[in-house]
């Protein structure tokens, strides 16, 4: 209520472009998330390491040296 319609359209197109843009941390965090899943669930017991290290290749992650793959693993 406290947005007007055209603010919220703009608002919904730029989360749009980045969640669905190729190349962005976001989307590539969501498309492996079989992947994580799969690493933690089916393989058996996953250390941290190895979780963050596969977190950490999402494409557009960066270079943080696997700090806030880290960060985000804690957060999971």
């Amino acid at each position: 209520s406290l947005v007007k319609d055209k603010g919220l359209g703009v608002v919904n197109c730029s989360l749009l472009q980045v969640l669905n843009k190729d190349g962005m941390p976001f989307r590539s965090l969501c498309e492996m998330a079989g992947a994580v899943a799969d690493l933690l669930v089916h393989q058996g017991p996953a250390s941290f390491q190895q979780v963050v290290q596969l977190v950490g290749a999402a494409v557009g992650h960066g270079v943080s040296n696997g700090v806030y793959a880290a960060e985000i693993v804690r957060d999971l």
